[in-house]
């Protein structure tokens, strides 16, 4: 009997198969993991992290603004100081979170002012979460609608109290004159600050008159009629959450300003004609913003007028120039903050 040979298998092809599978399992591992971290870490910053876009602002549980730093008030005054800097269609978020940093180390606020900065709707969220505490945010603009609906590309009030924000902007002469759009009416404005109120924001209305106006000498007629509008809608208690900034148009990012006494005399004219169309009350409680140009060289000169409660700032609320806005206010020259240029704001 011949020897008995062992059978044999032919395993080629499933040798060729495994060497192929493997390779492909590996990778399918790899890629599900991978996949799977990347949720896991967008999850982890979502709830943890800076970028709030999506949440927005204050859905902030474990996320505090760095605490603000009050120093002694100023000289007293009738009313409270409303400095408000409008950043209006400007910055890249990391320039503005820049100028986050920049007023979060600036210094103290005199106790006597309140501060507020309103910036693009898209960095709300920037400022709502990393903003000093002591300074307030707020928007450049509202709808008119009372509550959400079928306005496409409008942001409403309700929008910005669901972020946080506690002021609005509105009736800049900017709007009022359109740029590539139509302008906006008084009475549109007067109803959009209605509304604002009403869902729980304090607005700076915005007023003034063209250069051409302010040489005719119809300045408070324009004023006049870009109030009366809201005189008619705004109860008194209403009034409580309006400022008044009168902004010459003239001087609107032009580098020309009203002289002291020029601001002086027209904040007094508007405070006679609130308290002879709304009460005297009111015109004795309102703030009247001084808005034309106003920065840290000319500040200490026109907040000290009687009539001049504050400033709507512009190009000057985008640079540590602010804060010599903020800290222009009447003081003692033995105010800490009276030498506030030797600190190295400018």
């Amino acid at each position: 009997m011949g020897q008995r040979q062992p059978s044999t298998i032919d395993a080629g092809p499933f040798l060729k198969g495994s060497l192929s599978f493997f390779p492909l399992f590996f990778l399918f591992l790899f890629l599900f993991f991978f996949v799977f971290l990347v949720h896991v870490v967008s999850v982890v910053l979502h709830l943890t992290g800076p970028n709030l876009y999506a949440r927005g602002f204050k859905d902030t549980e474990g996320i505090k603004r760095p605490a603000g730093s009050a120093g002694p008030p100023g000289i007293p005054a009738e009313r409270k100081y409303l400095i408000g800097g409008n950043w209006k269609c400007n910055g890249t978020y990391g320039e503005n979170m820049d100028r986050v940093t920049m007023f979060n180390d600036a210094g103290p606020i005199p106790a006597n002012v309140e501060v507020v900065l309103c910036c693009p709707d898209v960095h709300l969220p920037l400022l709502g979460s990393s903003l000093r505490t002591d300074i307030a945010v707020g928007g450049q603009n509202c709808g008119v609608g009372a509550g959400f609906g079928a306005y496409t590309g409008e942001t409403s009030s309700l929008h910005l109290t669901d972020l946080g924000c506690t002021w609005v902007i509105i009736g800049h002469s900017e709007r009022r004159d359109g740029f590539g759009m139509a302008g906006e009416t008084v009475e549109l404005c007067a109803a959009k600050t209605k509304a604002a109120i009403d869902n729980g924001l304090s607005v700076m209305f915005a007023i003034g008159e063209h250069k051409e106006e302010r040489e005719s000498g119809v300045t408070m007629d324009v004023c006049a009629k870009q109030l009366a509008p809201l005189a008619k809608i705004l109860t008194a208690e209403d009034w409580a959450k309006v400022a008044i900034a009168y902004e010459p148009v003239w001087a609107i990012g032009t580098g020309l300003t009203a002289t002291p006494a020029m601001a002086q005399e027209t904040h007094k004219d508007i405070r006679e004609w609130v308290s002879a169309n709304v009460s005297p009350d009111v015109a004795a409680a309102v703030r009247i913003q001084y808005g034309g140009s106003m920065k840290g060289a000319n500040a200490i000169e026109l907040l000290a007028q009687p009539d001049i409660d504050g400033g709507l700032i512009g190009g000057a609320s985008l640079k540590a120039d602010f804060f010599n806005v903020i800290t222009g206010i009447p003081m003692l020259e033995s105010h800490p903050l009276a030498n506030k240029k030797l600190r190295g704001w400018l």
